[in-house]
């Protein structure tokens, strides 16, 4: 056991923690309502957020020990003549500027950003999104797969890791298109689009674009070497047998998702690189590409085409729901393309770019750097909540559209990290395009295995590219990608060099200067810093999966009547993280149930204080100042989240405290400036308290808001109620 322990080193550790993050990032999760938080996904979202957060720790601890002993050559670092030089020698360096501009934008506009604290931790903490932290463990995850992946041995083992992990989510994918919820993984409102184990359809089918893709270069290079080596004999059928059953579960579970963009993005990049080969004269490669990519497409759509029927549970009923089909939801293209509607995406498009042009804030707010806020966005993770200051009405009830991303990945990082968010991101999913095209061009390699692997890298990135202007990311492809762009760039740099480059290279890395600080300072740093990321690895990832955990055993016994366990498990969930107001919401969704049901639930605490029996106006009392204090905590934690601010205003309404829920209903209009909803009840409140000025002011707003938008559902009832509360101050 000694001996073996020895020969460990760091790098065997961070694979470990790599392909960990590989395959259990996108594939763990937990039941619906195992884990509540604010979003609906919260159940896998918040446990891979963990994952992520953990692991990118451990990585960078490891990381930092391995680099205790590296002495930086500063002078290089600011030669123009070395970077250029190492540029013409090395393609993949483009990658890696590329990915440092998104660390520099990242780190400015979150130093800028009009609220630090949501763009550094998310506007839900613990959750998935865009976040400087979620980024950051991303460029960890990157960071030590570069410098660590050199042998063909690794980056087999690493391939071989994403094709395992798209065969476990397919595999989910296809017992939920069967009605059989493996894991309970599958969201109970919806049966109809299998959504794997990403809780969203569109998010699923974004991950399943790139296992498909890691899967079909994988295969042709695996099964063009084994015909090189061993000829069309029994054993080739076999693999290829495989492979096509395993590309097969991928196609059918990218089938079953019903997302339309992620599927003519893996058609297209499959188009691509078979187009490649062809182009680079890898015809053998390219006729076991086909015939792969056969195989699997008609085992699936036959799959496909077995009709299902759901059973979904509403009113308590079972009743029968048969599911869109897949020739439905291709048809439906050519309405979405005729009409320009995309599926609203247009309207998000429209309202971010608005965002993007006119840099609105909120009336009740000052923001920050206002000469500059054009230029660096609002900071990462803020579009949710400004997304509401332009957002028009919806197709479907009249009601603004809400948005957590602009599903187009450029819009969205433009909005939230302005121009250096639009640049970054451009740069990060081009360069690899770019890169492997220029290699090709260029015919450096002449190889088979060269050429495939750089067809592969070539379409793969322009799939993900497509599929990114109308899609959205999220923890599970997100770590996938950034893995695939980490394998690129260790795959080119295996590739042979020609000696001059290899000359230079070797002359650059063997001198070295002195060192900086003596050994002992460094260890002394290298305790402290471990020290700080376990504290902080505790403080904002380990603890939100608890917390979520009693926030849903919380919601189990409040279903089940049992108000006084169900207080007792929100309130730890509250004590162990304290800054989720959707806690606090639900907490005074409880509080508010033994106010309406005295007389079946017993508040244990405020009995102790005044028995309800001997002295119920003070049991009441103290329910009340509960009630008040938990919503104001809640609106005053997160006030950007309108619906904390909206319980709030309820509250203090039915408490007779009329300044304080005027105030919030005036803070909720801000949030919502283009809600007609909204403005009609501020207008109800100014016209109670005779402001009628203030009410003719915000009804006239909410005609406006009619006027522009005469095709929006329900255009006419808004207009009437908007007419009928002026008809009342006048």
């Amino acid at each position: 056991m000694k001996s073996l322990l020895t020969r460990i080193e760091t790098v065997h550790i961070l694979e470990v923690l790599w392909l960990s993050a590989i395959l259990a990032i996108p594939t763990f999760g937990v039941s619906q309502y195992f884990i509540v938080s604010e979003s609906n996904t919260a159940y896998v979202q918040v446990p891979k957020v963990a994952l992520l957060r953990i692991i990118a720790a451990a990585m960078l601890i490891i990381y930092l020990y391995q680099i205790r002993n590296v002495h930086i050559k500063w002078d290089q670092c600011w030669n123009l003549n070395y970077w250029s030089e190492k540029l013409r020698c090395s393609s993949e360096l483009m990658i890696l500027i590329s990915v440092s501009l998104v660390a520099v934008s990242t780190l400015i506009t979150t130093i800028l950003s009009t609220n630090v604290t949501v763009s550094i931790l998310g506007l839900f903490p613990g959750q998935a999104g865009y976040s400087f932290y979620n980024t950051i463990c991303y460029l960890i995850v990157f960071l030590a797969i570069i410098t660590n992946l050199k042998s063909h041995d690794q980056l087999r083992r690493l391939l071989l890791s994403i094709v395992i992990t798209g065969i476990l989510i397919s595999a989910v994918g296809f017992f939920q298109h069967f009605d059989v919820d493996i894991f309970r993984l599958l969201p109970t409102s919806n049966h109809e689009r299998a959504a794997l184990t990403t809780g969203n359809p569109v998010t699923a089918g974004s991950l399943l674009l790139l296992t498909i893709m890691v899967t079909l270069v994988s295969s042709s290079i695996h099964l063009y070497i084994t015909s090189v080596n061993q000829g069309f004999d029994k054993t080739f059928i076999i693999k290829i047998t495989i492979w096509s059953l395993i590309l097969f579960l991928q196609f059918s579970a990218l089938l079953f998702t019903l997302s339309r963009g992620p599927s003519i993005a893996t058609l297209s990049s499959i188009l691509l690189l078979v187009l490649s080969l062809i182009i680079f004269h890898q015809f053998r490669v390219v006729l076991i590409t086909i015939t792969v990519v056969v195989i699997a497409s008609i085992l699936s759509i036959s799959v496909n085409s077995i009709q299902i029927t759901y059973q979904d549970i509403e009113s308590g009923q079972l009743v029968e729901v048969e599911p869109a089909g897949l020739d439905e939801r291709i048809s439906d293209i050519k309405t979405q393309i005729v009409t320009g509607s995309l599926n609203q995406r247009t309207s998000l498009w429209k309202s971010s770019v608005e965002l993007i042009r006119n840099r609105p804030w909120f009336q009740s707010m000052e923001l920050p750097f206002p000469s500059i806020r054009t230029f660096i966005g609002y900071g990462p993770d803020t579009f949710r909540y400004t997304f509401n200051l332009t957002s028009g009405p919806s197709e479907i009830n009249g009601l603004p559209l809400e948005a957590n991303h602009a599903h187009n990945y450029f819009i969205h990082q433009t909005v939230t990290e302005g121009i250096p968010g639009l640049l970054s991101s451009v740069a990060l999913l081009l360069s690899p395009i770019l890169m492997s095209g220029w290699i090709l061009i260029s015919k450096k390699y002449t190889s088979t295995l060269h050429i495939s692997c750089l067809a592969g890298i070539f379409a793969l990135f322009s799939g993900r590219f497509a599929e990114q202007l109308i899609g959205l990311a999220t923890v599970s492809d997100l770590v996938i990608f950034w893995s695939c762009l980490a394998a690129s760039v260790a795959a080119i740099k295996m590739f042979p060099r020609n000696t001059i480059s290899e000359t230079q290279e070797g002359r650059n890395t063997t001198t070295s200067d002195k060192p900086t600080f003596n050994q002992s300072t460094r260890v002394f740093i290298l305790v402290l810093a471990t020290l700080g990321i376990l504290l902080f690895t505790v403080e904002y990832a380990i603890k939100y999966p608890i917390s979520g955990f009693f926030a849903g055993q919380s919601r189990s016994l409040y279903q089940a009547g049992q108000l006084d366990e169900s207080l007792l498990n929100i309130e730890k969930a509250i004590s162990i993280t304290p800054d989720v107001s959707y806690y606090y919401f639900f907490k005074s969704i409880v509080l508010k149930e033994f106010i309406d049901h005295p007389k079946n639930n017993i508040h244990y605490s405020c009995n102790k204080q005044s028995n309800h029996r001997t002295d119920n106006e003070g049991y009441v009392l103290c329910l009340a100042q509960e009630l008040y204090s938990t919503t104001n905590t809640g609106k005053q934690i997160q006030p950007f989240w309108y619906p904390s601010t909206y319980q709030f205003a309820i509250v203090a309404k039915s408490f007779g405290q009329n300044e304080e829920a005027l105030q919030a209903y005036e803070h909720m209009a801000s949030l919502l400036p283009t809600n007609r909803t909204m403005l009609h009840m501020l207008s109800e409140e100014y016209i109670a308290r005779g402001m009628f000025e203030n009410a003719q002011n915000t009804l006239q707003q909410s005609l406006r808001i009619s006027e522009s938008n005469p095709n929006s559902a329900n255009n006419d009832i808004f207009i009437n109620e908007a007419i009928t509360l002026l008809n009342e101050v006048n």
